[in-house]
């Protein structure tokens, strides 16, 4: 553009720093993949990333739990297990460990994580905690497992009736929460998908048009992150 109005120049190289899909309202809105996938360049769906999931909390766990954050937890998924932090929201689960199983959760036909609340303690210990109560389980473990009152909170909601001791505690180490979705990829962090791979040189060179570059978030990798990639 010259003046606002299109104009055409020559030039050794060409470097395309477009960036994804997520928080379009900067302008990274993926309206440059048309144009590329019109050079004839293959370009993996743009999908949110490092961002938070969706599930439907029970009532009573969002009127202890919503706006509090899980600390001192690792989150599993389809055998990758991840340390970090959650936070309870009304739409479900946001935070630095949900942010890197992204891809194992969008890989999975039915998207699940298990939360161990309690890391450095193996079940057996945490039933020795336990072994001298005899009634309300649920309320003894708030104190004797030093659970916060997010995590407690969730822990008595997955809990099964009449769960003895040792199921409880077992669950303890391995909530289940099934979750339905990612968020909105306007709300993502970051985006994942972009120009494939194999599409590229070495130096991010386009192979089918020398001379045009691709960079950053155009490209199809993803990274956890905090902020920019």
């Amino acid at each position: 553009m010259h003046n606002g109005n299109p104009a055409g120049f020559e030039s050794d190289a060409v470097i395309l720093a477009l960036g994804g899909a997520s928080w379009p309202i900067t302008g990274s809105d993926g309206s440059w993949v048309s144009i590329v996938e019109g050079l004839g360049i293959a370009v993996n769906p743009l999908q949110p990333a490092n961002c938070g999931w969706e599930y439907s909390w029970p009532e009573d766990v969002l009127k202890v739990a919503e706006g509090l954050p899980l600390k001192n937890i690792t989150v599993r998924a389809n055998g990758v297990e991840v340390a970090g932090e959650l936070m309870v929201t009304s739409y479900g689960l946001e935070g630095g460990a949900i942010y890197q199983l992204g891809s194992t959760l969008r890989a999975m036909d039915e998207p699940a994580i298990e939360i161990d609340f309690k890391p450095t303690f193996t079940v057996e210990e945490l039933v020795r905690k336990l072994e001298s109560v005899k009634h309300d389980l649920h309320t003894a473990c708030r104190d004797r497992w030093k659970l916060s009152p997010a995590a407690h909170a969730i822990l008595c909601a997955f809990a099964l009736p009449r769960e003895d001791l040792l199921e409880f505690a077992k669950r303890a180490k391995a909530c289940r929460i099934p979750l339905t979705s990612p968020r909105p990829i306007d709300e993502a962090i970051s985006s994942a998908g972009g120009v494939c791979w194999r599409e590229l040189d070495d130096q991010l060179m386009s192979l089918k048009h020398p001379g045009l570059f691709v960079a950053g978030e155009m490209i199809d990798w993803e990274a956890p992150t905090g902020g920019y990639l």
